[in-house]
């Protein structure tokens, strides 16, 4: 019983010092950008649809970064 009392306070303190830990956020900046196409695919001879994927790489700052093109 006292080892398992001691092993909830053990816990409880790791805790605290986790979600205390960092108190201030790091801004992301990227010093330069080049603008990619992005090909995410597996192909194989199967006989079925095979799925690609084109992205567009965007910077870490932006806030919309969505796909340039699906498909399946």
């Amino acid at each position: 019983m006292k080892n398992c009392k001691v092993n909830n306070i053990f816990f409880l303190v790791m805790l605290t010092f986790i979600f205390n830990g960092c108190t201030e956020t790091y801004p992301l900046l990227t010093n330069t950008y080049e603008e990619a196409l992005v090909v995410e695919a597996t192909i194989t001879n199967e006989l079925k649809n095979q799925e690609i994927k084109i992205t567009k790489t965007s910077r870490l700052e932006d806030e919309n970064s969505k796909p340039a093109f699906w498909t399946d």
